[in-house]
């Protein structure tokens, strides 16, 4: 069985591209400029099964995946949301997932903190929130 870390280096979607008999994986430059991965480097990456795919490792049904891919992120811009932290990045924030494995980064948490966020930033493969002050 393989090992798979606790940490993420970075999530996004990609397409597949075949070149001189060999298939490579399209990595978008913001993944580079952000400084998520240094292409120098060599990675570990997991293929998940597209949502509405015909090709399912899972046999879940339509109802619960169709349509997903279509949908965009499942937060927008100010969702309030209350979600458990299972991991701190690299920068020290706090990582959560919420529908879809959709990926929250969220400020000032820590693993295993259940919070209240306020969700500041939206992207395609990621979200950036901070804690709700209840005071």
């Amino acid at each position: 069985m393989v090992e798979v870390p606790n940490r993420l280096c970075s999530l996004f979607t990609a397409s597949l591209d075949e070149r001189d008999g060999e298939h490579v994986v399209r990595i978008p430059a913001s993944v580079i400029e952000n400084d998520e991965i240094d292409p120098s480097e060599s990675y570990r990456i997991a293929v998940l099964d597209r949502p509405g795919s015909s090709r399912r490792a899972d046999p879940q049904s339509d109802d619960d995946r169709s349509g997903s891919a279509d949908r965009g992120p499942p937060v927008a811009e100010n969702d309030v949301l209350t979600v458990t932290v299972d991991a701190v990045g690299d920068q020290g924030d706090g990582i959560a997932k919420v529908d879809r494995g959709y990926v929250l980064i969220v400020s000032d948490a820590a693993p295993g903190d259940e919070v209240s966020v306020r969700v500041e930033t939206v992207k395609p493969n990621v979200a950036f929130a901070s804690v709700v002050d209840d005071s």
